[in-house]
């Protein structure tokens, strides 16, 4: 049976977040404030290896936003199933971003602190599959 108090989080307004909130940093700052403390979704999250999807996701934008970083290959991410949500860092060469993703909805968030500068950089995950059959 799934645990009332994970239900109760405020899933679908997170999902509603990642997919249209102009402000990216409010979309990890509402996760975090809602989701990353709650005692049972951290109960409720179980590591599995980073999806495909996400990983290609993230592959254009590190290019584009971090030229000078690449992924070091180092993943630990998590998935609430019941909420279908990963969430979860990947360390770059000198830094680690933070990632959300929605799978259902083929759209996220990573945010990668520059320490030196004292700023977090966000950027939108998201994927569009091409149809491959054309009418």
């Amino acid at each position: 049976m799934p645990d009332v108090k994970l239900l109760d989080l405020p899933i679908n307004e997170l999902k509603r977040q990642l997919a249209t909130s102009n402000d990216l940093g409010e979309v990890m700052r509402f996760f975090f404030d809602h989701f990353a403390e709650n005692q049972g979704f951290i109960e409720a999250s179980h590591r599995i290896q980073v999806p495909e999807a996400l990983r290609e996701g993230i592959r254009p934008l590190i290019a584009k936003y971090w030229p000078n970083q690449t992924i070091a290959g180092e993943w630990a991410v998590a998935e609430v199933t019941l909420l279908g949500l990963v969430h979860g860092t990947v360390r770059l060469d000198s830094d680690t971003a933070v990632v959300l993703w929605a799978p259902s909805l083929s759209v996220g968030v990573i945010a990668l602190p520059n320490l030196k500068a004292g700023e977090i950089v966000y950027a939108r995950i998201s994927i569009i599959k091409a149809n491959a059959t054309r009418q």
